[in-house]
């Protein structure tokens, strides 16, 4: 993500529209949303999720590190509460919708074509076209090109990595 400039109206715009309980509590923005109900808000012209700025302003930062995601602990599109914030890897945002939502898996372990250990060594492999690889494992360059791409990819055991 690109550094942004924040101002101190950012700021105030962003917590004027946040319903602020306990400190515990879900903090809910009552702006816009996005399509899938995250709360949203425009920074230095860049449009936001309102949990993402929440938690550079708690970390006093003004850019998420490269490749990781701005998390809930709560389940709440809307809370913009620091502690239910936290910054996770796109593994650890896949392993949390698993624990949350276990009768909707993410995607049929029973229909994953590979094990852990195989998904990670296809990954390494160098010097070879997909569809090499694809034969190599006796799947097909479709999956290859899944696995390659996607930031977590379910395993034969169950889990993402």
């Amino acid at each position: 993500m690109i550094e942004l400039i924040i101002l101190a109206s950012d700021i105030n715009r962003l917590w004027k529209k946040v319903n602020i309980l306990g400190p515990d509590d879900c903090w809910d923005w009552f702006g816009a949303l996005s399509g899938r109900g995250y709360g949203v808000i425009s920074v230095d012209y860049r449009t936001l999720g309102t949990h993402t700025f929440s938690w550079m302003i708690d970390n006093n930062t003004n850019k998420v590190p490269y490749g990781m995601y701005i998390l809930h602990r709560c389940d709440n599109r809307k809370c913009c509460n620091p502690k239910h914030i936290y910054c996770g890897t796109p593994s650890d945002n896949a392993c949390d919708r698993e624990e949350r939502n276990p009768k909707k898996p993410y995607q049929d372990a029973s229909k994953s074509k590979l094990f852990s250990h195989e998904i990670l060594e296809l990954r390494k492999l160098t010097g070879m076209t997909q569809e090499e690889k694809a034969r190599k494992y006796n799947i097909d360059q479709t999956s290859v090109s899944k696995i390659l791409r996607a930031p977590v990819y379910l395993c034969k055991e169950g889990y993402y990595i």
